[in-house]
Formats: C-alpha cells, structure tokens, sequence
C-alpha cells in the first residue's frame, strides 16, 4: 500500500516505519505512490474520458447533472432554435389577411355620381339599360385573401441565417469549454476531499500517540522522575490534537459538500475514495506535447468562432443597402358581403424590388462598427492563444516543481519520525524532557501533513496542467443538449 496517500491504519499503536538503506529507494517508494492517482485526475493525451476509475464516474456524472452546465445547455439549445427561426426567413409563408369594415358619418358613396348618369342614358335610351341603383363605397366592407410570399434574394435574411449559426457554434465551444472546466473542477474538488481525509487519519493515528505520552509522564510523575505540570503539559497537548482532528473532520465534511455540490448529488451524499493501489503512475508529459495539445482548446476553438461571428454581424450591417426582391401571391374575395361566387374572386401576383440607395450616412457607421467588432474579436483570439500558451508553461512547471518536492517531502518525514521515536524512547527511559517530546511530536506531525499536502499539490498540479493543455477529452455525449421535442 502506498505510503503517501494510502488510508491509515485504526487507532492503535503507532505504526512502524521501515527505513530505506538507499536514497534511490526512498525516491521510488515516494514518487511512484504520488503518481499513482495520476491516470484518474489527468487522462492519458488523447484518450476520452470513461467512467473507468471512481474519479472518472464522478466527472460523467458531474457532467450529466451539474447545474451550472446545465444552464450553458439550454443556452447551445436556444442558439440552436436561433438558427432554426434565422433559417425560416428564407422559406415560404402563408398567411390568411382577412378585413371586415363598417363605415359612419361623411362615408362618400360612388353610386351618388353614377346613378344619375346611368339615369340620364336610360332616359336617351328609352329602356332601363343601366342600374340606377349603384352603391360603391371605399373601403369594400370586407376584405378576405390568403398571402404566400417567396423571398427570392433576401440579403439580411441570409446574414442574419449566418449569424445565427455562428453564434449557436460559438455558444457550443463555450459549453464545451464549461464542460471540461468542470471535468477538472470536480478533480480538484475530489482531491480536496482525498486530502482532507488523509490528514484526519494522521491525526488519529497522533492521537494514541498523545495518550501514550501522558501516560508515560503519569507514571513518571508517580515515580518521582518529573513534576505534575508534565502531567498538565501532556494533558494539553491531548487536547490540541483532539482539537485538531475535529477541525480537520470539519473540513473533510465541508470538501465533501462541496464535491457533491458540483456533482448535483445531495449534499450529505458519501464520497468514495479511490484505492490508490489498484492505479498504475502515469508519466508527466513533456513542455513540447503539452503545448502541441494546447492547441485544441476550446477556448482557442471559441476565440475563432467569435471572429467569425463578427464577421456574420458585418454582412448584417451590410444586408439592408443591396437590392431585396421578394415574390408574393395572392387570392381571395373582397365586396360588401362575404358571397362566394367566381366573379368576387380576385388573384394578385407581386414581384417587390427593394433598395435602400441613402440612409443619411447610417450604412457607413453600422459598417464600421463592424469592421471593429472584427478587429476586436481578432484581437481577442490573438490574448487568449498567448493567455494559453502562459497557462500551459506555468502549469507545466508547477507540476515539474511539484513532483521535486515529494522526494524532500518524504525525506523531511524520515527525518522527523526517526527523531520522535528516538526522543520518545528516551522520554519513557526519563532521558528526555517532555519539552524535546512535544517538539519532536510537533516536528513530526508537521512532516506528516506537509508529506500528504505535498503529494496532493503535485496531483492538484497535474489536474492543472490536464485541463491547460486539454489532456483530457472528453465525449461530447456527456453534456450535449437533449434534442428538443
């Protein structure tokens, strides 16, 4: 079992240490334990993400049920319908256009000036060739037509169907982009709890470590080889640990929460802890391929899609000074009743010609607010590639210094715990004062933790370095959007 980060024995008599007789072999049983969480917390380049290791089906179901990913769904979803309301712009639409009009007061009605005419040329005519009885009155009193309207070169339409399609592409790179910062979020988060975890059961390993030393000075007080106040001192001490194990029992806790906030289970819910043993240590990737890799962020991906989109708002502030032209039929009845009959039928073919030539100079300014709209999203890629490039190369070589440290780390602890053993024999031979006990439990206890602290940074690092230089991918069936219905 890994010493490092392998789960600590139950409280009981202090475990012994085998000490290494070879530099060489205290550094391997020291770093090939701090690897061996690497495969779950930092995927091999390449390789999608697979609920193979508990971290992995703690990211797939993060990614299934996080909330905040989820709202970045909806929102890839609603540029999805976008495109789809753009693209409509484009096809045919029926209408039905229906009117029906009462006309009051000072209404002029064209029969007035007809009738008497028509009467006129009956009377020259000697028979009642003409009606004498005409009403026309505008508007007709109803009004019923269906409108089918083809738009055949529609310029804004088509920008804006452009737009549309590169905000919804825009929008899924930031989804994609939320999904693997979430991935590397709840590693992080897993880790904090793993740590958190580790250092409780260094403190209930201390704490019979305590106990035996208030023992020792009970039973020297008793035989007259030190003063009651070793007893007080050693009582307090107890008590320190105690409380020191509680705090860190609280942050267990509270780590835990926190990953099942990410992970949308309830908050309470039990974390499981990976058996480190069963993991195999991964090697940590050269400066060279992680840089290479870095290209696929989707960050990068985003930053270009957004220049793209900039340039679908600049057709857009183009569209409305070229020539539109649209095609529209129409069929329907008009008179002062509603009376079907094939001489009250009328049908209508339009073909519209529109082209705004001068708009008091608003074409040249919405033009130019576009071409700085590209030259400000060009602008952006160009920080965001270097804001990479940076976060890769200081990822990199915190990993680098991380993975250094552990061999100190451990080495600090042999040191520590070789010293408190040694002080602690020679305390109970009434050798040693119970001031150079408590220090050397201090010194050791310290190494301990910066031993645990020290491993999970080098981990912590390695999430850091995955998630900078897109070392994990991840299937984009994990956090797509639900198809709409």
């Amino acid at each position: 079992m890994p010493r490092a980060l392998a789960p600590r024995p139950p409280v009981a008599a202090p475990p012994r240490r085998r000490r290494s007789p070879r530099l060489l072999a205290t550094l391997a049983c020291l770093v090939a334990p701090a690897l061996a969480l690497a495969p779950a917390l930092a995927p091999m380049v390449g390789s999608p993400l697979a609920a193979q290791t508990p971290v992995d089906t703690l990211v797939v179901e993060g990614l299934r049920h996080n909330l905040g990913l989820a709202q970045q769904r909806l929102l890839v979803a609603r540029g999805a319908a976008g495109v789809r309301e753009a693209r409509g712009a484009l096809l045919p639409s029926l209408a039905v256009d229906a009117r029906r009009t009462e006309a009051y007061g000072a209404v002029i009605d064209f029969g007035e000036f007809v009738n008497p005419a028509f009467g006129a040329l009956n009377g020259v005519l000697g028979r009642e060739q003409f009606p004498t009885d005409v009403s026309f009155r505008l508007p007709l009193a109803q009004e019923t037509r269906l409108r089918l309207v083809q738009p055949l070169y529609q310029p804004a339409a088509l920008a804006a169907d452009a737009l549309a399609r590169a905000r919804r592409d825009l929008q899924g790179a930031a989804l994609a982009a939320a999904a693997h910062r979430l991935a590397a979020d709840i590693r992080l988060a897993y880790l904090d709890v793993a740590r958190a975890a580790r250092v409780v059961e260094l403190w209930e390993v201390t704490l019979p470590r305590v106990a035996e030393q208030l023992r020792v000075n009970e039973r020297l007080v008793a035989n007259g080889r030190a003063t009651p106040d070793a007893v007080l001192r050693a009582r307090a001490e107890r008590a320190e640990v105690e409380q020191a194990r509680a705090e860190a029992a609280m942050r267990h806790a509270a780590a835990g929460r926190a990953l099942n906030h990410l992970i949308g289970r309830p908050l309470d819910a039990p974390v499981p802890l990976v058996d480190e043993a069963a993991l195999l240590p991964a090697a940590l990737p050269t400066l060279d391929a992680a840089l290479t890799a870095a290209r696929r962020r989707d960050e990068l991906r985003q930053a270009e899609l957004g220049v793209g989109a900039a340039r679908a708002g600049g057709r857009l502030a183009r569209a409305p000074y070229l020539p539109a032209l649209v095609a529209a039929v129409d069929y329907g009845t008009q008179g002062d009743r509603y009376r079907l009959a094939a001489d009250r039928d009328f049908a209508l073919a339009t073909l519209s010609l529109q082209w705004t030539l001068f708009a008091g100079g608003q074409g040249a300014a919405r033009r130019e607010q576009a071409a700085l709209d590209v030259a400000q999203a060009r602008a952006r890629r160009d920080e965001i590639a270097r804001q990479v490039e940076l976060e890769v190369r200081q990822a990199h070589a915190a990993a680098e210094f991380a993975r250094v440290a552990i061999a100190t780390a451990e080495a600090r602890h042999a040191s520590a715990e070789g010293s408190y053993r040694l002080v602690a024999r020679r305390h109970g031979e009434g050798l040693a004062t119970l001031v150079e006990l408590l220090e050397a439990r201090t010194s050791h206890t310290a190494a301990g933790i910066n031993r645990i602290l020290t491993a999970f940074d080098y981990l912590a690092r390695r999430v850091d370095l995955a998630r900078a230089a897109a070392l994990d991918p991840i299937d984009p069936s994990l956090f797509a959007p639900t198809p709409a219905r």
